[in-house]
């Protein structure tokens, strides 16, 4: 009983520490982003032993990998979560669909093109790394399934009348998100103002708002 109450505390210490480690690996991370991210600014902020890192991680692109897969999840989620309440709160297709416009109408904002740049960065690193890979794989399937279960309940209300399997509609949106990253490089408001009309006459013709 000993050695297993020893190893339940160690096991527990290792988490702590993990967690320690992510928490302040994840602020460096959204400071200097990943190509200027110091592990030693993450070490002496969280105090955690250099050995004690490479036991947990590894190296230094492991806990950036895991740092971004930990924030795709949290954006994916909210995002989601966004929509979701729209859709629950929204008394007629158009009005929800008024307000899914204004929210397309925000994406040449900085943090939206932030994000965006960063999921291109995960699929980049992806090609080379399986286990980070399956983590993206899964984080993507997880928020296209809760975005397909908020257009199901959208039809089921009446608000939409979607001309294709929402599941489809549902991957045609977040390819949508992921294609306008060609936008971003030109750093043009104009083009983003256009592509962000065509992205809302799309998907008007997609899921066909009910009044």
């Amino acid at each position: 009983m000993a050695t297993s109450g020893a190893r339940t505390r160690k096991n527990f210490n290792g988490d702590r520490t993990m967690a320690k480690l992510l928490e302040f690996a994840r602020l460096e991370l959204a400071r200097s982003g990943p190509l200027d991210f110091s592990l030693d600014t993450v070490l002496r902020e969280s105090g955690v032993a250099r050995s004690s890192f490479y036991h947990h991680f590894g190296d230094r692109s492991s806990i950036i990998a895991i740092c971004q897969i930990a924030e795709l999840k949290d954006s994916l989620r909210a995002e989601n979560e966004v929509l979701r309440l729209l859709v629950e709160k929204s008394s007629s297709g158009e009005q929800l669909f008024e307000l899914l416009a204004m929210r397309i109408r925000m994406n040449g904002e900085e943090e939206q093109v932030r994000r965006r740049r960063q999921r291109v960065e995960m699929l980049v690193l992806a090609n080379g790394n399986h286990q980070l890979r399956e983590r993206l794989a899964e984080a993507q399937a997880r928020g296209t399934d809760y975005l397909v279960a908020t257009l199901d309940i959208a039809q089921g209300r009446g608000l939409i009348d979607p001309v294709a399997p929402v599941r489809e509609i549902a991957q045609a949106m977040q390819s949508m998100f992921i294609g306008r990253v060609f936008v971003d490089v030109l750093e043009d408001e104009e083009q983003s103002r256009f592509i962000n009309e065509g992205t809302i006459t799309a998907l008007r013709l997609l899921v066909r708002p009910q009044t």
